[in-house]
């Protein structure tokens, strides 16, 4: 199995050496984060083919300095190798670009974490609702038309109403001639109220000429006229609710004026 050891030792070193020679970042600040303890360590590990200790010595040189953008890279180079971790492959390929945009290998590292994302869309397979859930999802659709359906119409409803108040308020209000003659008829109405007390006054002269009389037994509305010397017609008139053929003994006549 040794040969299998050196064969990958090998093919790492060559991203690696990408890295390096066209893929890394090598400006000052590159050489100053790889001169980082734990940044050293993680190489080392690499070199041996610890990849879990590489990325954990990497870790821990974010911690030291999150904007430390060759670990990024690092990492990412480790999370990408046999799709491990694309998710965090694509999330260190992210900060490195953002850390360093102007970065020589720019260009290369939007390559793989295009192919990154690609490959992690293509792993993911769409879920379809479990039978109970559809049949839920069915029945809430359902529903939901029909309150909409009802939503519309209680507005319908609603407005026809308000149509209908409206045209009852405008139907019970006086019209502009109605409301002129009213307000001419006005006046008259008061002069006939200021004439009703001197009616009023007048009554007691008519009910002092007015004489009650009760009949008695043998008395006819003919003989009663008779007595008080008034007309025959002038007594029945006075008295219209009695019957001339039925008088009875003790009833009150009213006897008119002569």
């Amino acid at each position: 199995m040794s040969w299998v050891r050196t064969i990958a030792t090998i093919a790492f070193a060559a991203v690696i050496a990408l890295a390096v020679c066209g893929c890394g970042p090598s400006d000052q600040r590159t050489a100053d984060e790889q001169k980082e303890p734990y940044f050293l360590l993680g190489k080392k590990k690499a070199a041996m083919l610890d990849y879990k200790g590489a990325a954990e010595a990497f870790e821990k040189a974010l911690e030291f300095n999150p904007r430390n953008a060759s670990a990024h890279f690092e990492l990412a180079l480790l999370y990408e190798k046999d799709e491990t971790d694309l998710v965090g492959a694509i999330y260190h390929f992210d900060r490195y670009l953002r850390l360093r945009p102007d970065a020589p290998n720019a260009g290369i590292v939007k390559d793989r974490l295009l192919r990154c994302k690609q490959l992690l869309a293509s792993s993911v397979q769409p879920v379809s609702p479990a039978p109970a859930l559809q049949r839920e999802l069915e029945r809430l659709t359902i529903e939901n038309r029909e309150l909409r359906r009802q939503l519309d119409a209680w507005q319908t409803h609603y407005t026809i109403t308000q149509q209908q108040q409206q045209v009852r308020a405008t139907a019970t209000e006086p019209a502009p001639e109605q409301t002129a003659r009213a307000a001419v008829a006005q006046p008259v109405a008061t002069v006939q109220i200021a004439q009703a007390p001197r009616a009023v006054q007048q009554a007691p002269a008519t009910s002092a000429s007015v004489r009650k009389h009760i009949v008695q037994p043998g008395e006819s509305p003919y003989s009663i006229a008779r007595k008080y010397g008034v007309k025959l017609d002038a007594l029945l008139g006075a008295n219209p609710g009695i019957d001339p053929r039925r008088l009875r003994v003790g009833q009150t006549l009213t006897i008119p004026a002569q």
